[in-house]
């Protein structure tokens, strides 16, 4: 499980539940790695979307109301009904330490130029699952991410929502910086990848204990709130 999402300078991702930086490169970046793979957001953020349901994933939306469908997606009212429902078809892989401890796309990754991720390094999996937003969904699943990807924008604007500063938390690092840019107006931009190295220590300690990791839910908090922020994708991807 990974979080995808577009930040700025201090961390922001959105206001009024919409994304406050344009950026076409980045709308393309979050099409071609969720391609084939599980969306998980919530009410608000599915809503923001023109074209409803993402084109070409399994979409799964968090929302609290009992009355709330959406067409082309599955609808749970917990994170934890959220993590049933992602793997009811699958059996669970517990996450080792080849899965968490290298990044699909940042192995031997030098030049700021982009190749979209195929069938091979992405896959059409369930367990291909993305973290899309909005905030309090990010803060309720993010502990559970291997790794996050991050769309900085070097720019400050008004905003109400944010995503944690992964710069500051001892729990994750910078692994890599696949790519970068400057937007339509003028504002610089990294494709950042950040490393969970708690979830790490836990598969490895796990792993030295020959005990099993995890069983596919867990305790994350269920307290997730509707509000969100849209992903940076256009509706008819």
């Amino acid at each position: 499980m990974n979080a995808i999402v577009s930040v700025t300078r201090d961390w922001g991702i959105g206001r009024n539940g919409g994304l406050v930086v344009r950026n076409r490169a980045d709308m393309r970046f979050f099409r071609e790695t969720t391609m084939g793979g599980t969306v998980v957001c919530g009410r608000t953020t599915f809503e923001s979307f023109p074209g409803g349901a993402l084109k070409g994933r399994r979409n799964v939306v968090l929302s609290r109301n009992p009355t709330f469908m959406a067409q082309g997606a599955e609808v749970v009212a917990s994170v934890d009904d959220a993590l049933r429902t992602i793997y009811e078809n699958e059996a669970f892989e517990e996450p080792t330490e080849a899965s968490v401890g290298t990044c699909f796309r940042c192995a031997g990754q030098s030049t700021p130029e982009l190749e979209a991720p195929t069938e091979a390094s992405v896959g059409t999996s369930t367990h291909d699952v993305w973290i899309i937003g909005g905030e309090s969904v990010y803060r309720a699943l993010l502990d559970k991410c291997a790794r996050a990807f991050v769309t900085y924008h070097d720019t400050s604007v008004p905003v109400d929502a944010y995503f944690p500063n992964l710069d500051i938390d001892d729990a994750w690092e910078l692994e890599d910086v696949l790519g970068s840019g400057t937007t339509e107006q003028g504002i610089a931009y990294e494709f950042r990848v950040y490393r969970n190295l708690r979830l790490l220590g836990e598969v490895l300690s796990a792993a030295r204990l020959g005990k099993p990791f995890g069983d596919g839910t867990s305790a994350a908090r269920t307290d997730v709130v509707e509000t969100g922020t849209a992903t940076g994708e256009s509706g008819d991807a």
